[in-house]
Parts: structure tokens; C-alpha cells; sequence
């Protein structure tokens, strides 16, 4: 007798394309997105997921403002990891790691862009892309932001501030 348990997804951050369709569901998924220890990093994922031992996950919160020309960012813990939603992550295991695999996800191909009204947006992408000139992304512990358009790999996020006043992060 055999027993058909669903289908397995294996993505990797380099893909270009989505393989899967929204609301579809997988019995196993896993993500190949390398994220280096004590490194603070953006995540995005297309299905929800406890967060992973040894990782801090950060979310965007409506304390954040402008202070004269600085966005001033605020961040507070994450009790798990929703489909769509950009989050700060880091971990404490020593070494690079791609993330856990995860059994019985449902896939969606919406991006929830986090929104702090007159601010910022915490955009995202689950395909390689670009970071767009005049925002802000994340790289070895440090914001900078990107005077052009900057490829980036897949299920990372970056800060598109909305007043062209911001200067710094």
C-alpha cells in the first residue's frame, strides 16, 4: 500500500522565478538562504514558520520615525515568522546556515510590505531582484543605501523611505 504524503519544494535565494502556486501546499520545503552568525539579515518567506533555535527575529514596529533627516527604525521580537511579512534575523550558531527545512507549508506569492505610514516601507522579494536606488539595505551589520539600482538574491528585504529628506538610517 502506498500512501502519497504531497510534494516536496526545494528553493533555492538565487532563483530567478517562482515554481509554485499561490495557496499551494508542500508536505516538506526547503530554503536554500544563507544567513552568516551574529550578522543581522532580512528575511522573507512565502509560508509561515516557527522561528528556528538560535535565531532572533525582529519585526518592524509603528514606533518608527523621522528625526530631522534621520529614520529612526524600531524593532521588536517576533513570536513566529509569517508568509510575506520582512523580517531583521540573526543567529547565534556559529557559522553560516541556510534555514531549517519546514514540513506542511502553504505557499503564497504575496509580499505584505510593512508599512509605517509617512515613513518607510519594508519591502521584500522571494526571487532575485533589485534593491531600487534611494533605498536602504542591510550588509555586514550596517545600512547603506543604494545610489542605483542594486541586484540582490531572493527572501531578502530592503527600506524605501518615503520623504526624499531622509538622509541617514
Amino acid at each position: 500500500r502506498l500512501t502519497y504524503l504531497g510534494e516536496i519544494l526545494d528553493m533555492k535565494e538565487s532563483d530567478s522565478s517562482l515554481n509554485y502556486d499561490e495557496g499551494q501546499f508542500f508536505a516538506y520545503a526547503t530554503i536554500d538562504r544563507k544567513v552568516s552568525s551574529d550578522n543581522w539579515s532580512t528575511l522573507l518567506l512565502p509560508f509561515d514558520m516557527p522561528i528556528p533555535e538560535g535565531w532572533t527575529v525582529k519585526q518592524l514596529t509603528d514606533d518608527t520615525h523621522i528625526s530631522g533627516s534621520a529614520l529612526c527604525l524600531r524593532f521588536e521580537d517576533a513570536t513566529s515568522i509569517e508568509a510575506g511579512v520582512p523580517y531583521l534575523v540573526r543567529h547565534t550558531l556559529g557559522e553560516t546556515v541556510s534555514l531549517p527545512s519546514v514540513d506542511d507549508v502553504v505557499m503564497t506569492k504575496i509580499v505584505n510590505t510593512a508599512s509605517v505610514s509617512g515613513c518607510v516601507d519594508f519591502c521584500g522579494t522571494y526571487t532575485t531582484g533589485v534593491i531600487p536606488a534611494g533605498a536602504y539595505y542591510l550588509s555586514g551589520n550596517k545600512f547603506y543605501k543604494a545610489t542605483t539600482d542594486i541586484p540582490t538574491k531572493g527572501f531578502r528585504a530592503y527600506f524605501m523611505p518615503k520623504s526624499a529628506e531622509i538622509k541617514s538610517l
